[in-house]
């Protein structure tokens, strides 16, 4: 989710810089994050007439049971009445036994399990027995407040693995920004890693000079662009959940940039998928057609089944998607061929797909696209949606409609991830309402964007 205040900064390429972020408690009586464990186990409801309450629970028996009634009088005609007899009293309710041991909450975010708690003290007769305390929840990867465009995640010259962060701010010209909240899982940077499956970086990287020049928009964001702040053109970034869950395999998305950006370009737009918890990985290259998206999926595939990695059996091989801008959606529809890729997504380049997809371009395009373009992709797919956004930046550049997931990352990041938590995690409730029916999220905003469909359920 993402709030917006002010104007973007004009300008084609701005790096967004590489975040990470944690969560906050999550519900039940397991620990989300930093929150406390188990709560108390719950216990049967006390016996009518004193009896025993079952192991747990936080309620003892009740109190003494009821009075007898008393007996009938007796009739003796030569004594007299005899007195009553009283019935018996009704026993003590039986002390409840000490409530069972709770176990310490499993931390989801990569801490380590809390502590158990203490068992309960057994009450006193007809008085509540107290339950054991829940294990306080592990902590999780330290968070920093905030992270923005002078966060440099990994840190120069780009190896190794960054920071994690709560939130992540595009800059803009008025210096307010555009804040990104990300998901429960967080998000961490790993730079120029895959160095197995290095791609040789293609001959046309000493265009961009010229290339980016072109786009017309501010020329010292242009430059900061094309300085890859240590980047290795023919290795990968991943954007990956801060704190991985055991047991929990997270889906696989390649990444492939658009003409001269590279993956720290989009970061406000991969890590917030990365935080709801996806790994992205992403070539390092400027110009992704020489198969770098295909590579980076052979590199995840066996980072997942080598010991050694740190993604050693973490990650969803089953699920799999791709999803790339401009020149890399292009590549994106050549990878899609790849029987391991289930779902696509293409930004700005491409009105089609060998598998189900959605389609983002808007007005301002390169090429000057219309929605019936778009629309006319999706209806001759047999499972495809598309987003055509309006409300375009006015910036000194022709085609800024060609860079909304750059330049109003709050616009795209919840159609992205929710599109993802659709198609790869099969989010039923939430997502899918995003996208389908006559109500959905998207429905109804033409002002905005205009947003179609086939094929979706």
């Amino acid at each position: 989710m993402a709030s917006r205040s002010g104007a973007i900064v004009a300008g084609s390429f701005v790096w967004f810089g590489l975040v990470a972020c944690g969560n906050t408690n999550g519900p039940g009586g397991a620990s989300l994050g930093l929150g406390t464990g188990g709560g108390q186990p719950f216990g049967g409801t006390s016996m009518a007439s004193g009896g025993s309450a079952p192991a747990g629970s936080p309620t003892g028996g009740t109190s003494q049971g009821v009075q007898g009634n008393g007996g009938a009088s007796g009739v003796n005609p030569a004594t007299g009445g005899g007195a009553p007899v009283g019935g018996v009293p009704g026993g003590g309710g039986t002390p409840p036994t000490a409530g069972a041991t709770s176990s310490g909450g499993t931390n989801p975010m990569g801490g380590s399990s809390g502590s158990a708690g203490a068992a309960g003290a057994g009450g006193t007769a007809g008085s509540a027995g107290v339950g054991g305390g829940g294990g306080a929840g592990g902590a999780g990867m330290p968070l920093t407040a905030k992270c923005t465009v002078d966060t440099l995640l990994p840190p120069l010259p780009g190896t190794g693995l960054g920071k994690a962060c709560s939130s992540f701010t595009t800059p803009t010209s008025d210096g307010k920004g555009i804040l990104t909240e990300f998901g429960p899982y967080g998000a961490i940077v790993e730079g120029n890693a895959g160095k197995s499956f290095a791609v040789t970086p293609s001959a046309s990287e000493g265009s961009c000079a010229s290339i980016a020049g072109s786009f017309g928009e501010d020329p010292n964001l242009t430059k900061d662009v094309l300085n890859l702040h240590g980047a290795d053109l023919s290795l990968y970034t991943v954007f990956r959940p801060a704190n991985w869950v055991d047991g929990e395999k997270y889906p696989i998305i390649t990444w492939g940039n658009g003409t001269c950006a590279y993956p720290g370009s989009y970061s406000a737009v991969l890590a917030h998928v990365a935080s709801h918890g996806f790994v992205v990985v992403a070539s390092n290259g400027r110009f992704v057609a020489n198969g770098a998206q295909k590579k980076a999926l052979d590199f995840m595939f066996a980072a997942n089944d080598d010991s050694a990695s740190p993604y050693y059996h973490r990650l969803d091989t089953v699920n799999v998607g791709a999803m790339g801008h401009s020149q890399g959606s292009g590549a994106t529809v050549t990878v899609a061929s790849d029987a391991r890729v289930k779902y696509v997504i293409l930004f700005n380049g491409g009105t089609t797909a060998p598998k189900p997809f959605l389609a983002i371009s808007g007005d301002k395009d390169i090429g000057n696209p219309t929605v019936a373009s778009y629309a006319a992709g999706v209806n001759g797919a047999p499972k495809a949606a598309y987003i055509f956004y309006h409300k375009i930046l006015q910036t000194t550049g022709s085609v800024t409609g060609h860079l909304v997931l750059m330049m109003q990352p709050d616009r795209v990041v919840d159609a992205t991830t929710g599109w993802w938590k659709y198609t790869l995690k099969g989010d039923m409730a939430a997502a899918r309402d995003l996208f389908v029916g006559a109500s959905c999220g998207l429905c109804g905003k033409s002002a905005d964007f205009d947003y179609g469909q086939k094929g979706l359920n």
